[in-house]
């Protein structure tokens, strides 16, 4: 099974055992799991969780009275708009313009039930494209180790050699 040691995933899903189910294929990974059964107030409060994916059930927007709030707060705030999100749901494919939205703000869907082979899939691509996966580790000649985000331009790494 695929490894994502030291990764932090939130999962916010209003169905206690599909938290659990998600919190225990999770930690199988390596991952460290916070769970919630509603979506926090603001990005500043997933902000001070400093996940590095969030998966989001799509029923548990139902709070909000435009359920695209939450997301667009998120991908505008700073502190939160790299965390790439999964939108789960049991409905299916989502409509057009529902659809539309979501691709600009999630890093793929997961449909309910779900094969486990293709969740792990999902959350290897996903993580891919977090900051944590953007870290390079330096050995610098104190022997002090030192974690730096490099610079990306288009989502590749800048050539700084040159």
């Amino acid at each position: 099974m695929t490894e994502f040691s030291g990764y932090h995933v939130l999962v916010i899903d209003d169905d206690q055992m599909l938290r659990v189910i998600y919190a225990e294929i999770l930690a199988d990974v390596g991952c460290r799991v916070t769970a919630r059964s509603e979506v926090p107030a603001d990005s500043i409060a997933i902000a001070a969780l400093a996940p590095d994916l969030i998966i989001l059930d799509l029923i548990a927007l139902q709070m909000w009275d435009d359920r695209w709030v939450f997301l667009s707060q998120l991908k505008s705030h700073s502190d939160t708009a790299s965390i790439p999100v999964i939108v789960s749901t049991t409905s299916g494919p989502f409509g057009q313009e529902s659809g539309e939205r979501l691709a600009e703000w999630m890093c793929g869907s997961l449909i309910k039930p779900f094969d486990l082979d293709d969740f792990l899939s999902l959350l290897s691509k996903c993580l891919a494209t977090s900051d944590r996966a953007r870290l390079i580790s330096l050995q610098l000649t104190s022997g002090v180790r030192a974690l730096i985000k490099p610079p990306l331009h288009d989502g590749k790494l800048l050539d700084l050699t040159a």
